[in-house]
Order: structure tokens, then C-alpha cells, then sequence
């Protein structure tokens, strides 16, 4: 998947009507992942440009899950135009059956088919698909009409308190919860709906986590593993040690009315035979969760055989709690690889559980986050409220590792700032490694050392090349960054460089980025000429105001190597020069 063009035909927060960006995207065949890098100083618009990309295929999305009667609610105020390509294997596997394809196969399909969208304010949408000189409409493309168009995974990730870019992914959470909760109540009921929004909050963050570690291939060749060697060697850790489940759910109680009736008529006959399927009721799991959720509450059951349960009933529910506490272990290992076959497979199951606990929210709160509008100022994660571990209706705590030669576990929680946010990102790229993926980055650098920094994007090819799953990289990456070692590592084509003042579109990049040092890049695109900070610096200032030989003397050693160090050696050297001629 790689982007080709955004421009918005509205406004978007601090991005005017008629912004554009042109990705210069080279479609040759790759091995490597080159990330797209928007940079610009602080209020350039680098977020806002990448949460309207965000915002852009969340629009589709719904619309894509939406019914007829609903298209009128689409005529909204954001407008837009997208363009992007999928890669012709996505395509290919859509079940497309139009007659415009004509005698065309598998291996006559240009590598890359486009696909454009032009969103007007007030009006309904328009997709084209474009490939092999041919240009189709796409038509009905509600009811799930457009999701063989669409990336298969949108990952969204931001390391700021003050961010905005995950609100499409909040708005969606409730929409799936919506799914959830209507697949529970039927009889019969259809498989569910796996979210194409992820965003790397710190809950979803553990989901990813234990999926990948416990289908690493060092352990185990059982089932479809991942490589972790890159993610281990940098964070230092050998394997998955230990972690927990807590699941607490409710199904409505269908016999209490009934019950309640025979009481009265003191139906002692019927009564009993009540009490008995009331007990039966209670016990069966059918009804506390979708079928698909129970099949992995089961799963759960026969890895830990010495899980914690308790029930009760009142006039309305049965309640459910249970308690795994999974070590890990051969048996647990194997029990995980044959019940769930693949990390990702794990991954869905305890998504979905994780889905449930919007429950807990208000229908008010919930109201307003689906009716936020594009573009709202208001973060939507902060309307969540965060519940005590006992009122959630799913868990997942207690993670940790071994680590070579140490003999107590390290907890999750203990990991540094920079080793979670290096576990978030590069975790889901490795879990996640679909071919129509697009990841948006918001500054995935903030909390790296300097090595970490500069190494950040050969360690996505790194871990790309060990799990791969196609010959040619097709995911897309967009990253914003302040980093110069990012930009370094980024082809001049592959850098969108924004400025407040130019309100239309990215400032056009003239350097050539790749390998370029970072003290010329920090120069360019941050305009920081010195190489050191202003309080040493004004303090230097200072220093060289002076004519004592004496003092600047003194200054030399007050100060670390560095270019404007040198400028106290040279006004010293003149001094000492003059004072000679003197004599």
C-alpha cells in the first residue's frame, strides 16, 4: 500500500481548504520499508497532516460498514480527495468479478492499482479504480462494498499527552462494540468483525505483546510464530514468563419471570424442574460472550486447568468471573500454539475481549464520541474513563519476562518509557505485517536514546526482513519526527517538509536527506545552526565579551569540546599574539 496524494477541499483544525500533499512515492518494487517523514518545527501542521489521513479512511470506513438508508448522514462538511495504491495481490483476492476485466489474469495486473476518492462538502463520495489503462467506478460501495479496497490494517500511534490523531480509532472501537454486543444476543450468530483501526494505546500495546512472545519461533515451530530476535536483543529479554487473565461477564437470567409465577401459584412440580434449568443456565457459557469468545474462554480453560471461577444470579443476570494465571511453560506454550494456531489469531480473540469493557461507559459518553465530527478539537481518549482493574470486564495484567542471566522476572511495568514505546511500535509491525497496512506514527522517537534514534528505521527493515511475508515490502509507513537521524535514514522523496506560513502544501526539499549528517539536517530543517544548547551558549557570549587573558583562560575549561568553543581558543590566541607584539 503506498500513499500517492491528500488535498482537502474543507478545513481541517489548522490546515486550510485546498492543502495538498504529493507523495512522491517510487512504485519500483522494494525490499526495504522507507518510511514517509513529515518534519517541520513545533506548529508546522505535521500532526494535523497526518490525522487527517487518519480521518480520511476512517470516513471510508464507515461508510464502508454503513446500510443505504444511512448514505444521507455522509453529505457531511469534509471534503477531501485520496489517492493510494494497493498492490495487485490485495486486489486480486477481492473476489472482483466486474466485466470490465475482460480476458485479464492474475500475471497481466499492473504490480500496483490505484484507487481515488474525491469526498465534495455536502455530497456523497466517488471511488475509481484505475490499473492496466483502465479506469472503473467503484458503485454501492456501502453495506461493506468498499473493504476490498481498503488498507487491511490502519495502526495509529502517538507519544504525546496533547494528541488527536486517535480519535477515528475511538470513534470505531464503539462502533465494533455496537457489533459485538448484537453477535451476542443472537441465536445464530456470524463471524465477527475484526476492527481495521488499531491504535497502540498501552492496553492494546499487552494484547500485541503476549500475542507475539508467545508465538516466537525460538520456542516453538508449532503454528504460524514470529521472529523476535531484533525486539528481544534491543529491549533485553529472553521470553514470555508469566501473565493474567481476569474475565467478569453477565447474560440476561431468561428463567427468573417464569419462576417468579410458579412461586406464586406454588407450582412446587414446575418449580423444581425451574431451579434445575436456572442452575443448568448459569453454568452453561453459551450466552456470556459471542460463540467465537466462548470457543477461546474454553481454549483458556484447557491451558490453565487450575483457573478461578465464581458465579451468582439476581432477578435480571448470572454473572460469570474468571481467573487465568497462564505461566508459561511446554505445556502452556503448546496449549496456546494448537488452540489459536497464529499470534494474530490470538490477537482477535483478545481484542474482542478487550471491546467488551466499553460497556462500562455511558450511552451519553458514547453518544458523543460517535457524533464527534472531522476535526474536532477535543481528544475523545479523554472522555474515556479509566476503571479500577476489578470493574473492567477483561484484564489482561501481570506480564513478565526472563531475562538472560537474571534470575527474577522483569515486569512489564517496569520497562522504561523507551522500551514500551519501542515494544508498541515495533510489536505491531511484526504482528500486523500485512501486506495493505498503513501506519501513522506521531512522533514514535519521543522517548529513544540517541542510539535508538538513529537506528529506529533500519530496525523496522530489520524486523521486517526476519517476519516476512511477501519478496516486496507493500506496507506504508508515515512517521512526524523532530529526529534528524530519521530524516538521514529517509530518501529525499520520501521527506514532506511543512511550515506554518505555507499554508497550501509541503515546502520542497532541495538537500539530498539520505546520509546526510545530522548537524546539516538539524541546520535545514530546524534552523539550529549551533551544535550547542542556548544556556551554554549565552554563557559562552558572555565569556568572550572579555579582554583578560586571565579569564578567558578560565573559560576554556568551563566548557566541553565543541565549533563554538573554539571561538574563546581564537579571540585568546589573538590576544596573546598582540600582548607579544606589544612587548
Amino acid at each position: 500500500m503506498k500513499l500517492k496524494r491528500i488535498k482537502l477541499l474543507s478545513t481541517f483544525r489548522g490546515l486550510p481548504a485546498g492543502f495538498e500533499i504529493n507523495f512522491n512515492r517510487s512504485l519500483i518494487a522494494n525490499e526495504q520499508i522507507e518510511p514517509i517523514c513529515f518534519v517541520g518545527l513545533n506548529g508546522s501542521g505535521k500532526s494535523n497532516a497526518l490525522e487527517v489521513v487518519g480521518e480520511m479512511f476512517y470516513y471510508l470506513e464507515n461508510f464502508n460498514r454503513s446500510s443505504k438508508k444511512d448514505l444521507d448522514n455522509f453529505k457531511t462538511l469534509f471534503g477531501f480527495e485520496l489517492d493510494y495504491y494497493l498492490p495487485k495481490l490485495t486486489l486480486a483476492g477481492a473476489g472482483f468479478t466486474w466485466d470490465e476485466l475482460g480476458d485479464l489474469t492474475f500475471n497481466d495486473l499492473d504490480q500496483n492499482q490505484l484507487i481515488h476518492v474525491s469526498k465534495p462538502v455536502n455530497e456523497l463520495p466517488t471511488v475509481n479504480l484505475s490499473f492496466n489503462d483502465k479506469e472503473i467506478e467503484i458503485k454501492d460501495f456501502y453495506n461493506y462494498g468498499l473493504s476490498k479496497v481498503l488498507p487491511k490494517h490502519i495502526i495509529g500511534y502517538s507519544s504525546g499527552l496533547n494528541e488527536l490523531i486517535s480519535n477515528p480509532f475511538v470513534k470505531l472501537n464503539f462502533e465494533y462494540y455496537e457489533d459485538l454486543k448484537r453477535k451476542k444476543n443472537k441465536a445464530v450468530e456470524s463471524k465477527l468483525e475484526m476492527n481495521r483501526f488499531q491504535f497502540l494505546d498501552y492496553n492494546v500495546s499487552k494484547l500485541i505483546t503476549v500475542s507475539n512472545f508467545i508465538f516466537d519461533i525460538e520456542l516453538s515451530q508449532i503454528g504460524d510464530t514470529k521472529n523476535l530476535d531484533i525486539l528481544k536483543k534491543e529491549i533485553e529479554v529472553k521470553e514470555l514468563n508469566e501473565f493474567s487473565i481476569h474475565l467478569s461477564l453477565k447474560k440476561i437470567n431468561t428463567i427468573h419471570r417464569q419462576k417468579a409465577r410458579y412461586i406464586e401459584r406454588e407450582d412446587n412440580t414446575n418449580l423444581k424442574r425451574l431451579l434445575k434449568d436456572e442452575i443448568e443456565e448459569l453454568e452453561n457459557l453459551e450466552g456470556y460472550a459471542p460463540n467465537e469468545l466462548i470457543t477461546a474462554i474454553k481454549a483458556f480453560m484447557d491451558i490453565d486447568p487450575f483457573f478461578e471461577i465464581s458465579k451468582r444470579t439476581n432477578k435480571i443476570y448470572h454473572f460469570l468471573n474468571l481467573s487465568f494465571n497462564f505461566k508459561m511453560n511446554n505445556a502452556s506454550l503448546k496449549g496456546f500454539r494448537e488452540k489459536f494456531n497464529s499470534a494474530d489469531n490470538l490477537f482477535r480473540a483478545l481484542y474482542f475481549f478487550q471491546t467488551l469493557n466499553i460497556e462500562k461507559i455511558s450511552r451519553n459518553i458514547g453518544k458523543t464520541v460517535k457524533s464527534a465530527k472531522a476535526g474536532t478539537n477535543e481528544s475523545l481518549s479523554d472522555l474515556i474513563p479509566k476503571y479500577e482493574i476489578e470493574k473492567q470486564l477483561f484484564h489482561l495484567g501481570n506480564i513478565s519476562f526472563k531475562k538472560e542471566g537474571v534470575e527474577n522476572p522483569i515486569h512489564y511495568k517496569h520497562l522504561s518509557d523507551g522500551e514500551h514505546q519501542l515494544l508498541q511500535i515495533l510489536g505491531s509491525i511484526i504482528l500486523l505485517d500485512s501486506t495493505s497496512s498503513l501506519f501513522l506514527l506521531d512522533e514514535p522517537e519521543t522517548h529513544f536514546n540517541p542510539e535508538w534514534k538513529s537506528k529506529f528505521i533500519w530496525l523496522i527493515n530489520e524486523c521486517m526482513k526476519a517476519n516476512t511475508t511477501e519478496n516486496n515490502r507493500e506496507q506504508e509507513i508515515v512517521i512526524t519526527t523532530h529526529s534528524p537521524f530519521m530524516i538521514s535514514d529517509s530518501k529525499k522523496r520520501n521527506v514532506v517538509w511543512l511550515k506554518s506560513e505555507k499554508k497550501d502544501g509541503p515546502e520542497e526539499v532541495l538537500i539530498n536527506t539520505y546520509g546526510t549528517s545530522v548537524n546539516n539536517l538539524t541546520n535545514e530543517f530546524f534552523g539550529k545552526q549551533r551544535q550547542i544548547a542556548d544556556l551554554s551558549w549565552n554563557d559562552m557570549l558572555e565569556d568572550l565579551k572579555s579582554d583578560n587573558i586571565n579569564d578567558l583562560n578560565d573559560a576554556l575549561s568551563k566548557y566541553g569540546d565543541s565549533h563554538e568553543k573554539a571561538m574563546i581558543l581564537q579571540k585568546l590566541n589573538k590576544l596573546i599574539i598582540e600582548k607579544d607584539k606589544g612587548e
